[in-house]
């Protein structure tokens, strides 16, 4: 505990270091929030499209934090579970059903893919707002840009709580080439990237991307006698760009497939002495534990240039399927068994006009149509109770038509009003149908338990204004106010769908922020000040209150109103030509202002006996930790004419935060520090070997909490006290060989 207290007040003197700074002219800033990568002792400059240009980081008056492609190759960046602690007030959850994603302490969970997410993935412009979705392939990034905050009158549609753009590498002017090799020893496996890219004919351009992992596990699963949870994973991507006069064409198609073995959920309880350790004990008779998902992604870009302005189509397909087994009584006997299956594709169009840079007046002009289908089948074979076996199928079409504009007015040299606003019409058309029965699980058929058809359709209308001041070249400040919505839903496949309360309602934010931006060749920052109210937040989670149920319950809704305030800073410092730092550190006070019927921790006895819920207003948001920072140290020096060495040590803080949403002190996670290390040996101009090591201390950590289900009924039960929980990476080490050309 004292070295995460220490820790913590380095944190702060860091942050508050940074602040002394602001008080001093600069220039203007170049930084990535988490990487500041240095060359020559300066630091390089930072490119975004957070507002459809290409803009330095320091002119964008949105809180960003930006990791660059070559920190996410050469730090083995696998997933988004493995950058939240890098990047402040970004959280993400692991969940039985997929990961969910929540900044500044606001996200809508996994247990429904029906839900989407408040906090929206747009991958070279196409929008994902599926959890599954965000299992898109973590292959040959440009680089992944964090926006915190409601984003909806400018970057896309149901952006409530901030939004994550993923930016592909395009072909290259001149033949490049690379292959990535590396063994993790931990999951015990490969992984094996290449690139090839340059131009093939006057115009034309290619760049074509492969990817291969299969690792194992890092728990040991005594009944199965295999290691958890594995992954063999393929992706494939190629894009083609062609430029020619005022034309420039870009298209791309990407495929990724994914075969899962296992989870890494752990049973815990202190009556029966079982702790959160490498060992879990849990199979079915039904089928194994087991998650593959598919994955087709193309776009097709066509820009446009008149005379100044610029006008682009950009045409996007995104599409899933999804097979995921699990053994649902999470523990050793063998009561319940469930499967989850997805198919789901979309289509979309935008088209946006674009004024010329560096006038009084800057502008731009979108329209946005969307279309999508879901189909989800969710089945769960009760072994101890055939009849309470249930299947259930959920469809749903989803039609989105928006309008948007966004206006900058530079009245003088150092001041300037942006407003932007997002018109946003949007339906949806549902059934959902239940059978229940001894047969339900195995031929999909039985007595017909729920039959419900609904449709809503809405408008929203997102506004945004935001006043920048720069006093000098050296400096910015801005002060913004946004709004953003999220359309309403249905509860989808859940076992316990009524039609009272299929339907549930729209998510609103409103955000007010006050930032800072600056730097010099050495030194960069950006701190935020942020206020955000949210009504009628969307929340999926399960039902937990009573000990003895033998119902797999699930609440998908409304959760009346929360408040998230904070602050976000981040800052790098060339220290010297060799030696580089790179600190983040983010304060974060979130809760329910209002949330008289939120779901029951197990045994807790309900407010209202009536519905069976409880009273969470003024309890704190789950993922969403007090304190959290990062600290990094680079080092590069050569130690031959042809070789050189370099290493980066960082330590990633988080304070103690809820993982679940039901008020259950089982799931509150402790204050940690995760020390990372990557040492390299640059061996040539082309060849480098590096090993990276992750979680040094091997911290114990979890990021999500689940009752213990069937394993705390006292009838089957482990204990009463039994909690689920997935244990995190532990302590990992990885060997990486790069080439490049």
């Amino acid at each position: 505990m004292k070295a995460h207290i220490s820790f913590k007040i380095l944190l702060r003197i860091s942050a508050l270091a940074v602040c002394i700074m602001q008080l001093f002219p600069i220039t203007a800033m170049a930084q990535s929030s988490e990487a500041g990568a240095s060359r020559a002792g300066m630091l390089e400059e930072v490119i975004v499209t957070a507002q459809k240009r290409e803009e330095n980081l320091a002119d964008v008056p949105i809180s960003i934090s930006v990791l660059d492609g070559l920190t996410i190759e050469k730090d083995s960046i696998q997933n988004f579970e493995e950058i939240d602690e890098r990047i402040p007030n970004f959280f993400v959850g692991r969940s039985p059903g997929a990961d969910a994603i929540f900044i500044r302490g606001l996200g809508s969970g996994s247990g429904s893919p029906t839900l989407e997410q408040s906090v929206v993935m747009f991958v070279d412009e196409i929008y994902g707002g599926n959890a599954r979705q965000f299992q898109t392939p973590w292959l040959d990034m440009a680089r992944v840009e964090v926006l915190r905050g409601p984003q909806g009158s400018l970057v896309g549609k149901n952006t409530s709580a901030g939004a994550v753009r993923i930016i592909s590498r395009r072909p290259t002017d001149e033949f490049e080439a690379n292959v990535t090799a590396e063994y993790d020893f931990l999951r015990d496996g490969p992984t094996i990237t290449g690139v090839l890219s340059g131009p093939v004919a006057e115009g034309f351009g290619l760049r074509g991307a492969v990817k291969y992992r299969n690792v194992g596990g890092y728990i040991y699963n005594s009944i199965t006698d295999d290691d958890e949870p594995g992954n063999e994973e393929f992706a494939g991507r190629l894009i083609g760009t062609y430029e020619a006069g005022n034309l420039s064409i870009m298209g791309k198609f990407e495929m990724t497939t994914l075969e899962g073995t296992g989870n890494p959920y752990v049973m815990t309880s202190k009556i029966a002495g079982r702790f959160l350790d490498r060992t879990k004990e849990n199979g079915s008779v039904l089928g194994p534990d087991f998650d593959d998902n598919e994955t087709t992604n193309g776009v097709l870009q066509i820009d446009y240039q008149f005379g100044e302005h610029l006008f682009s189509s950009i045409t996007g397909y995104s599409a899933y399927e999804t097979n995921h087994g699990t053994d649902a009584d999470f523990f050793e006997k063998d009561l319940a068994y469930s499967v989850f299956r997805e198919d789901f594709d979309q289509t979309s169009q935008e088209f946006r006009f674009l004024s010329p840079t560096g006038q009084t007046f800057e502008y731009i002009l979108g329209a946005y149509y969307h279309t999508a289908d879901l189909a989800e089948q969710r089945d769960t074979g009760a072994l101890f109770a055939p009849p309470a076996s249930s299947a259930r199928n959920f469809d749903q079409e989803n039609e989105t038509v928006s309008l948007y504009a966004n206006l900058t007015w530079n009245f003088n040299p150092h001041w300037a009003l942006q407003g932007g606003v997002r018109y946003t019409d949007e339906s949806k058309d549902a059934h959902y149908i239940r059978f229940a029965g001894p047969n339900a699980f195995t031929m999909r058929t039985g007595i017909v338990a729920a039959d419900i058809t609904d449709s809503l359709s809405g408008n929203e209308t997102d506004p945004s204004l935001t006043l920048k001041w720069r006093p000098n070249d050296d400096m910015m400040l801005y002060a913004s106010y946004a709004e953003g919505h999220k359309a309403g839903g249905f509860q989808g496949a859940i076992p316990n769908a009524t039609a009272s309360a299929f339907e549930y309602k729209p998510e609103t934010s409103k955000s007010y922020e006050i930032g800072l931006k600056g730097s010099s060749d050495r030194f960069s920052y950006q701190v935020a000040l942020f206020d955000m109210k949210y009504d009628d937040v969307q929340v999926s989670a399960a039902i937990n209150a009573n000990p003895n149920t033998t119902v797999f319950a699930f609440f998908t809704g409304n959760a009346a109103e929360a408040t998230s305030k904070g602050m976000e800073a981040s800052g790098a410092f060339a220290a010297t030509e060799n030696l580089t730092f790179n600190a983040s550190l983010a304060y974060l006070d979130a809760q329910f202002d209002r949330y008289p019927d939120g779901p029951c921790a197990i045994g807790q006895a309900p407010n209202n006996p009536a519905r069976g819920s409880c009273n969470l207003t003024g309890v704190d948001l789950p993922f969403a930790p007090k304190w959290s920072g990062s600290l990094t140290a680079s080092y590069e020096h050569p130690i031959t004419d042809t070789i050189g060495f370099s290493g980066d040590l960082t330590a990633n803080y988080r304070d103690d935060h809820r993982t679940d949403a039901t008020n259950d002190a089982n799931f509150v996670q402790s204050a940690y520090t995760k020390w990372d290390l990557r040492l390299a040996l640059d061996l040539s101009e082309n060849f480098e070997v590096a090993v990276i090591g992750r979680n040094l201390t091997d911290e114990y950590t979890f990021s999500f909490g689940g009752s213990g289900s069937l394993a705390a009924n006292p009838v089957f039960g482990l204990a009463p006290d039994a909690r689920m929980y997935p244990l995190d990476p532990v302590r990992s080490w990885t060997l990486q060989a790069r080439w490049t050309y």
